[in-house]
């Protein structure tokens, strides 16, 4: 859960036990100091610096979580030499409070460059997996989700194979751009008809294909039937006059999870080029597990 600001509830806790340690290490710091040897003293400020410098290691990321805990821990030593003994410790009380706003800054520094490194892992790791152009995975990544989601589910499952019709004429006479439209507004539609644990992808080109976790093939039919209603109300096809962008579809069924990835999307492909042939933008459907095909 969070509050209003978006902060988890839990973090509040987490924070608290910051402020907590470092209101410890500062008190102890100002109970024991003036009563120990010199030697005892430095060991004392070190420990204070070095603790301070590990909470910015290990808590630059929450920032707030870091100040609550060098705040106490360095600003009530600072304090209590002044107010103590401010004639034999005021150096102290100076250095003490200049490593704080050293360390308020290097703590600003530090979360700053560590959020814009998650950020680039994230965004690498993201460009790797997926089509920079519509935003589904790639072919090499959905062949890797396929290999770890299907061994575990426990449904059947189909495979969809998608190519485009009339996408190469619309290059040649429209232009890429036109190409680009049409590629992500059928991006959409695919996201618009898959569930949450469905995994699309755009294997290259006017190429995509879907895998689903059902129980029924009717389902998956269903599926694969309301993506080709909807690839013919697409907004381009308003724009290209008699020119029409439509889908052919083949669709694999399988109950064996444990099936190859690759002989189910050749059954599928085989399945999307008799749509071809049998006049495209239309659905071709075969269940692995029986000799018929519908």
């Amino acid at each position: 859960k969070r509050d209003k600001f978006g902060i988890p509830f839990w973090q509040y806790s987490y924070r608290l036990l910051n402020l907590l340690s470092g209101t410890l290490i500062g008190l102890g710091a100002v109970c024991f100091f003036p009563v120990l040897p010199a030697e005892y003293q430095v060991i004392i400020l070190s420990a204070v610096v070095g603790l301070t410098a590990a909470a910015l290691a290990t808590h630059a990321v929450d920032n707030p979580a870091f100040n609550l805990f060098m705040l106490p821990a360095c600003g009530l030593p600072a304090l209590a030499f002044v107010y103590f003994d401010y004639e034999s410790h005021y150096v102290l009380s100076l250095l003490l409070a200049f490593f704080m706003l050293v360390m308020i800054k290097t703590g600003r520094q530090t979360r700053e460059t560590l959020i814009e490194n998650f950020k680039l892992t994230y965004t690498l790791q993201y460009r790797a997996n997926h089509d920079p152009l519509v935003g589904l995975f790639n072919r090499g990544e959905f062949e890797r989700q396929y290999m770890t989601s299907t061994p575990n589910s426990l449904h059947s499952i189909a495979l969809i194979f998608i190519d485009l019709d009339n996408f190469k004429k619309l290059n040649d006479s429209y232009g890429h751009q036109k190409g680009d439209q049409a590629l992500t507004e059928f991006a959409e539609i695919i996201r618009a008809q898959t569930r949450k644990d469905d995994v699309s992808a755009r294997l290259g080109g006017d190429e995509f294909t879907i895998l689903l976790f059902v129980d029924q093939i009717a389902t998956a039919k269903a599926i694969a039937l309301n993506i080709i209603a909807d690839t013919q109300n697409m907004g381009v096809n308003a724009e290209l006059g008699d020119l029409k962008i439509g889908c052919s579809v083949g669709l694999a069924f399988t109950s064996n999870n444990n099936l190859p990835y690759s002989k189910l999307m050749s059954a599928a492909d085989n399945e999307c080029y008799r749509s071809k042939r049998n006049g495209k933008n239309q659905l071709s459907v075969t269940d692995i597990d029986k000799p018929t095909q519908s």
